[in-house]
């Protein structure tokens, strides 16, 4: 299910929405009991960053700051926290599988912008791009120096043409009062209708699917 609901949130535009996927991720999903479920909290984290590509983009590109925000921070506290260059020589390097996501998570942000402003020719709005062009910068820090080169190949085009639609600000940006916190929601707002989606919850659970 945690898939499914990940390539949903990868087409969320909205801000209400934004706010709904945000919840599941960094709330419900992280607050599931690992008891009930007979599944250790860390792999149910596991998933949640394995799918980061997928539902971070939209989320990082949403029309709401607090969305945003939270998203940014999430990334920040579990893929982010580990610092490449420094670890790199220490006798504890980065994960492969956290580096993995970062450098994927990167690349499926250039499509996220692509896909969205690009070539549809649609406007962006400056203030909107902050977050997920910082992140892209500091998913960088995951490429070795030859991928890097590549990569920043591509950006450097992307972002030439981005800047053909992007303004200033088109009006009052409209920021919800949310700061990615779960006192916004009530207990008996957990997600319905996202959860609601498929299988239970329960059935993606199997560590054997994921990479």
């Amino acid at each position: 299910m945690v898939g499914y609901v990940s390539k949903v949130a990868s087409k969320v535009e909205n801000q209400s929405e934004g706010k709904d996927f945000a919840q599941f991720f960094f709330h419900d999903l992280m607050g599931l009991s690992s008891t009930a479920l007979d599944v250790p909290k860390e792999d149910i984290l596991k998933i949640c960053l394995n799918n980061a590509p997928v539902w971070g983009p939209a989320l990082l590109g949403n029309w709401d700051l607090g969305v945003r925000q939270a998203t940014k921070n999430f990334i920040s506290d579990h893929i982010l926290r580990y610092n490449a260059q420094v670890e790199s020589e220490s006798p504890n390097p980065v994960p492969e599988d956290i580096s993995d996501i970062a450098r994927n998570l990167a690349h499926q942000c250039l499509t996220y912008l692509a896909s969205t402003y690009v070539n549809p020719q649609v406007q962006a709005v400056k203030p909107n791009l902050e977050i997920i062009l910082g992140m892209i910068e500091d998913c960088l820090q995951f490429y070795d120096e030859e991928s890097r080169k590549d990569f920043n190949l591509n950006k450097d085009i992307l972002l030439h043409k981005l800047q053909k639609y992007t303004v200033e600000q088109e009006m009052e940006e409209e920021v919800s009062d949310w700061d990615g916190s779960e006192e916004d929601y009530g207990s008996s707002e957990q997600m319905d209708g996202i959860t609601d989606l498929g299988n239970p919850i329960n059935d993606d659970l199997d560590m054997d699917s994921h990479p």
